[in-house]
């Protein structure tokens, strides 16, 4: 993968990482991943005899505010047990699994996953009520079957709701980007996966096609790009915009957005990079609304200040890694900060706060327990 430019919306300064890494239950990567995934199953069902396929939601338990992480790999443990009895005893194939974790307003987590599955051969209803007592025991909790499949959408759903994201303080963010770590949310499982394997195999994809009366989806080759994973400049991959963060502190002491992109130049040389570029200014004047509503010093002076307090901690920077989940406004100088963690570690559930502060207000360092300010 190419290198991402990290590009400060005011100050304009910029820095360089070897990659990002796509957070799962973000609204705006599960977004981007649910499309492809959607494809696939509506094609998959049209065409491999989707008629009678089922929908039904699987519970892990009562709700948590510690241990999301065990209790999901749970979960998957269980479902996957389930369905391979299911194909060898009862005859009944699962092919997709889908996990969320819904949020209420007191901060604690429902884990639970949605399942597609179909018998391989028609049941009579002394068999499909065996099946349904025997799968509620063998799950081992609350197991609703929904009835044959009508919108795939309510089945490949965001596994966090953006109204969740914005519920939750910066530390909660923190401790749910651990727990979930690498976890696998959506599974493709049975038939339905030996047909993902295929697709990948043969560089291929799903896509909605335009054929003139009517919009098809159909199999087609993937672009160059796309088979090999990285934005190729000659193949209108330069200012390749990945995202654009939340207010951070990563140039200094005053927070501003970040735009994180790839083959980032201020010269593109094809119709697409300039386009791009144009969205990247637009995006860097709106910040600079916000930076001069909220009384922050001209850009100059606030590089000036960071260069000092950088030359002040030398070797601090280096010594731990840092999670950015800020809530704040744009452009607040003083007693905001990050959560830090230190490389390799595991994180805390919660972090202990210092009395008197606010969740966004403080760091956490792993080694020693102790809790700065990231600011003086």
């Amino acid at each position: 993968m190419s290198p991402v430019t990290a590009l400060a919306n005011v100050t304009g300064e910029t820095d360089t990482q070897d990659g990002y890494r796509p957070i799962c239950f973000l609204p705006a990567v599960a977004q981007r991943e649910a499309g492809p995934t959607l494809n696939r199953l509506q094609y998959f069902l049209l065409h491999e005899g989707g008629r009678h396929v089922r929908y039904a939601v699987v519970t892990s338990g009562p709700r948590l505010t510690t241990g999301l992480r065990s209790r999901i790999q749970g979960l998957h443990r269980t479902v996957s047990r389930w369905a391979h009895e299911a194909e060898k005893d009862w005859g009944v194939e699962v092919i997709f699994r889908r996990t969320e974790f819904t949020r209420d307003a007191r901060g604690s987590y429902h884990p639970h996953a949605n399942v597609l599955y179909r018998p391989r051969a028609r049941m009579s209803h002394v068999q499909w009520a065996s099946f349904l007592i025997w799968s509620r025991r063998r799950l081992g909790a609350v197991w609703h079957d929904a009835g044959e499949i009508r919108d795939l959408s309510e089945v490949v759903k965001y596994p966090f709701k953006p109204a969740d994201v914005a519920a939750a303080s910066a530390e909660e963010l923190a401790w749910l980007y651990l727990e979930t770590f690498r976890l696998k949310l959506s599974q493709p499982m049975g038939a339905f996966a030996d047909f993902c394997r295929q697709l990948d195999r043969a560089g291929e994809k799903v896509a909605s096609i335009n054929r003139g009366s009517e919009v098809k989806l159909e199999i087609v080759a993937k672009a160059k790009r796309e088979r090999s994973g990285e934005a190729d400049p000659a193949d209108d991959g330069e200012n390749r915009i990945l995202c654009r963060t939340a207010p951070s502190f990563r140039f200094g002491p005053y927070a501003q957005p970040i735009t994180l992109l790839q083959n980032y130049t201020t010269s593109p040389r094809t119709v697409e990079g300039a386009r791009r570029l144009a969205i990247i200014r637009a995006w860097n004047a709106e910040a600079r609304v916000w930076w001069d509503r909220n009384g922050a010093p001209e850009p100059a002076a606030a590089r000036a200040v960071a260069a000092g307090q950088i030359a002040a901690h030398e070797g601090e920077a280096a010594r731990i890694a840092v999670i950015r989940v800020h809530t704040c406004s744009p452009t607040v100088q003083g007693r905001r900060s990050t959560l830090a963690i230190r490389e390799g570690q595991k994180g805390p559930q919660q972090p202990p706060l210092r009395s008197g502060t606010a969740p966004d207000s403080t760091s956490y360092d792993l080694e020693t327990g102790e809790i700065f300010d990231s600011v003086p």
